[in-house]
């Protein structure tokens, strides 16, 4: 594989205007790898809770608690995870073994989570739960720290970052879709095998090896540019240097902004996800079939959102595009529940229920993956706004970091959502149609303020970012500038056309 690249050496404004940029295909292989990606995420946040509760019979706070543990744990080892990839040498560069290793491993690990020892007692089933849960999730992120880590190096302009991510969204968005797919349509395409754990373990397998070779198709696709990659920075890795990385990324004021905001929206997130299938089976009722269509839609909608969001971004400029799409998101998604409360829609399917909760997953949906492909294209806008400010590049902690408080956040959320299902008191073995429909009209009012609520100061704290293209190419001139010594012996090339100075060695 290789990049375009000056065939001469070039320097000030001509390097800035002549940056690597990937082609169309090398953007669509390395971004596969997002397949797997979403295929663990969607199946632990949205099925995971159904499946332990109703199909496995734990309470529904013993699997929330479970999830929120591993999402917790997952959090707190996300940093050792990427300053290690920052930081370490080996003759496959600092991020492809961690890619290599995590393939086999998260694709057993989520295999095991979708097949439980069935005749084990409840505290069994509990503890087989955690372990699973949290070796899925931490080889799952091994892969995703590495990989998200080489998108600064790989698209270091301002705009074609956007691009990079829009194809890793889309790819995230077919895995997730996938998973769905094959659960609605092929695995369990009835109710009653929807809360059956048959169906389950069929997913586990044919899902765990979409993981495996998603992951593995990423990074050999890259394989081939390690030679052009940035060495490590640092001589040796020792909790002195962690602590020091971890403070030059937490002093930068647009990072400790975009890490606030997903704090917030986290713990919406984790309430959405979790309820949100209950939502579709028990108050819409909505058949399998039907949930299929609603994913078909999601899926156009994924389209055009990562299509849409580079050149709306270029035209508004980060910042203005992600509020106006995340404000515009927010308010369409609560249309279909805020209109059964006031009694406009049934809580029950019907055509005109269908179709109004298909334009709203549609429209909902565009908006909300152009907000997420610009807020991560701003967050890796970061990396060179750190970088600039401290000499040092911490891509892998930085987007490890950035994870911590969101995912411990979405923990808290999926434990709170086991504890609502608990004080609305929520059937076990429920049997949609049956449940009372005050219990489920209890649990619509009391998740629409609180998501809503939680969205909105999300996004006010957004709005306090300072960035634009001008501050980004300040900073890659300085870091430019600043790479070019005196003499230029032992200096070696990255992926930028920036040269570089190899700072010791650090062996696995």
């Amino acid at each position: 594989m290789r990049l375009r690249r000056d065939p001469q050496p070039v320097t000030g404004k001509k390097r800035m205007a002549e940056r690597t940029r990937l082609r169309l295909w090398e953007k669509t292989v390395f971004g596969s790898g997002a397949m797997g990606t979403g295929v663990v995420t969607t199946v632990i946040t949205s099925l995971l809770l159904l499946f332990y509760n109703q199909a496995v019979g734990l309470p529904p706070d013993w699997v929330g608690a479970a999830l929120m543990i591993s999402i917790i744990l997952d959090a707190l080892w996300d940093p050792l995870i990427g300053h290690w990839t920052d930081n370490v040498r080996t003759r496959w560069g600092r991020r492809h073994p961690f890619m290599y290793v995590s393939a086999p491993c998260a694709a057993l690990g989520f295999y095991l989570l979708l097949n439980p020892p069935l005749d084990w007692s409840k505290d069994g089933q509990f503890w087989y739960l955690l372990a699973a849960v949290i070796g899925t999730r931490f080889f799952a992120s091994m892969y995703d720290i590495s990989s998200s880590a080489l998108v600064p190096e790989l698209a270091p302009d301002y705009d074609d970052r956007t691009n990079v991510w829009s194809f890793r969204f889309f790819f995230g968005l077919i895995g997730a879709l996938s998973v769905v797919m094959l659960a609605y349509q092929v695995y369990m395409p009835t109710l009653a095998e929807l809360t059956s754990p048959q169906g389950y373990a069929k997913l586990g397998l044919t899902a765990g090896l979409i993981i495996l070779v998603a992951f593995l198709f990423s990074a050999v696709s890259v394989h081939r540019l390690i030679p052009r990659l940035r060495p490590p920075a640092i001589q040796h890795w020792s909790v002195k240097e962690i602590w020091n990385d971890l403070a030059s990324v937490l002093r930068n004021r647009t990072f400790v902004v975009i890490m606030l905001s997903g704090l917030i929206s986290g713990l919406g997130t984790g309430l959405t996800q979790n309820l949100t299938v209950y939502f579709n089976t028990y108050y819409w009722r909505i058949d399998p079939q039907s949930i299929s269509a609603l994913a078909g839609a999601t899926l156009l909608a994924g389209i055009v959102g990562t299509i849409a969001a580079p050149p709306l971004s270029r035209r508004l400029g980060k910042k203005t595009a992600m509020l106006v799409v995340f404000w515009g998101s927010l308010f369409v998604s609560v249309i279909p529940l805020v209109l059964s409360l006031v009694g406009i829609l049934p809580p029950a399917m019907t055509r005109i229920v269908f179709w109004v909760l298909l334009a709203d997953v549609t429209v909902a949906g565009i908006l909300g993956y152009m907000g997420f492909v610009i807020i991560v294209s701003l967050l890796t806008d970061v990396v060179e706004d750190n970088a600039a400010a401290t000499g040092r590049r911490t891509e892998g902690l930085l987007f490890a970091f950035n994870g911590i408080l969101q995912k411990a956040s979405a923990g808290i959320g999926a434990f709170v959502a086991g504890r609502l299902l608990l004080h609305v008191q929520f059937p076990a073995n429920a049997v949609p149609g049956m449940v009372d429909e005050q219990i489920l009209r209890n649990l619509v009012l009391i998740y629409v303020p609180i998501t809503f609520g939680l969205a909105s100061s999300s996004l006010l704290m957004l709005s306090l970012l300072k960035v634009g293209r001008e501050k980004h190419e300040a900073n890659l001139a300085k870091i430019e500038s600043d790479a070019v010594p005196g003499d230029v012996a032992g200096i070696l090339p990255s992926s930028q056309g920036i040269p570089i100075r190899p700072e010791g060695e650090v062996r696995i």
